[in-house]
């Protein structure tokens, strides 16, 4: 009994030597957004765990080889926002969370992994470590998917910015920080037959310099021209990154059909949806800039009607006042 405490005592320090051991802190790639978008120790979640990449693919029969990579830092590229947070592997590479693999790992990836692991005399990852670590990631995810997410079109459009109220905000660092995270309606296309703009639902990354350009916004009747210098980085789904100029984004609404689209395009790519408490937080940080910018006018509460009832039976007591201050006056 003595030796078999002894034993199992000993196994919670034993180094990993099975695939299923080592599993738990490979990060998928909805894991690894999930995490970047939700969980506020994402750095130290991920740091020392592993992700599966795609390497290269055999020249002869166009296979796909991946392989078993460790996750040393994270890092966000200078001037970008938290959503477009990459991670550093340890061949001192930086990657996008998008170019992580879906799948989980093979058994021969692990032993390719493995071997290589023992030929750099690099220490392996303990059982207990990754027993830890696995329960954070855990938790951190359970707790990320109790928080309500976007459900209805109209939940979403409140952080949907159009083309009028973007101009403001993207020229001036306030207004740059405010809109990361938020989403656009953007012109993708034209359909194929009837040659008609295909719109579709992007998410506002960062704000970057550009070129100068022109856009046109009507105004009362006119149009009014806008010189820029700044130009949007989107993501539509897990697509690569996109750098738009706002004479791209609409100012039109969102439809149905494009939320059914861009919901079901998140599902497929086994992305997380935008949660209600960061959809009002960032409606309520656009609605006092814009407030404090005089581009919105404040609500101004509006006087309570007096019911004629109230209003009779307070005129014989205004009259009785005004007789008062006759007397004060004239002294009578």
């Amino acid at each position: 009994m003595a030796l078999n405490r002894h034993r199992g005592s000993l196994d919670q320090f034993e180094e990993v030597r099975f695939i299923h051991e080592l599993d738990p802190v490979v990060l998928s790639r909805a894991n690894l957004i999930r995490l970047a978008e939700k969980a506020e120790n994402f750095d130290e979640l991920v740091k020392n765990c592993y992700v599966r990449m795609l390497t290269k693919t055999d020249k002869v029969t166009f296979h796909a080889i991946y392989r078993i990579i460790g996750v040393i830092d994270t890092q966000v590229p200078i001037g970008k926002s938290k959503y477009a947070k990459r991670i550093r592997v340890d061949n001192q590479a930086e990657r996008i969370l998008e170019s992580t693999a879906v799948d989980p790992i093979t058994q021969e990836e692990f032993e390719v992994w493995y071997k290589n692991a023992k030929l750099k005399t690099q220490p392996l990852p303990t059982i207990s470590w990754i027993k830890q670590r696995s329960d954070e990631i855990r938790l951190a995810l359970r707790d990320a998917s109790r928080r309500s997410e976007v459900k209805a079109s109209s939940e979403l459009t409140k952080v949907i910015l159009s083309r009028s109220r973007l101009i403001p905000l993207v020229q001036c660092k306030e207004g740059e920080d405010i809109i990361e995270g938020c989403f656009v309606r953007m012109v993708l296309g034209h359909e194929r037959h009837t040659g008609q703009v295909k719109y579709g639902i992007a998410q506002i990354v960062a704000v970057t310099e550009s070129d100068e350009y022109e856009v046109s916004e009507p105004l009362a009747g006119s149009v009014t021209k806008h010189k820029l210098y700044r130009k949007l980085t989107l993501r539509h789904v897990s697509n690569a990154y996109m750098d738009v100029g706002l004479q791209s984004i609409s100012n039109s609404p969102i439809d149905g059909a494009e939320f059914f689209e861009w919901t079901t395009a998140y599902q497929h790519a086994d992305l997380p949806l935008p949660v209600i408490d960061f959809i009002e937080k960032k409606e309520r940080q656009i609605h006092e800039f814009l407030l404090s910018r005089g581009l919105i006018l404040k609500k101004v509460k509006k006087e309570e009607p007096v019911d004629d009832e109230e209003r009779r039976e307070d005129e014989p007591v205004q009259k009785k006042l005004k007789v008062s201050r006759s007397r004060d006056l004239y002294g009578q």
